[in-house]
């Protein structure tokens, strides 16, 4: 869980640096749009680790990996720009 936490945090931040640093609308709309879905992602975390019948979900580092591999696609598609 706190794994998860973290990458959505680190992502978070990556999207927002990725925001700052885009000069074309259409790409600082996508990061903004990215970035927001990370904090709506860690608010349902936090909310499910608050409930007491929560059970962590089989396959969940699949998903971890799955944010990891698409932060690795933007940051390498915003070294070509």
């Amino acid at each position: 869980m706190a794994d998860l936490s973290q990458m959505l945090k680190f992502s978070r931040s990556g999207y927002e640096m990725a925001y700052d640093r885009a000069h074309d609308p259409r790409l600082r709309d996508l990061f903004g749009a990215l970035a927001s879905g990370r904090v709506l992602m860690l608010a349902d975390l936090e909310r499910a680790a608050a409930t007491p019948r929560f059970r962590p979900v089989p396959g969940l580092r699949l998903l971890k990996a799955s944010l990891q591999r698409t932060w690795v696609d933007v940051r390498n598609a915003l070294q070509l720009l």
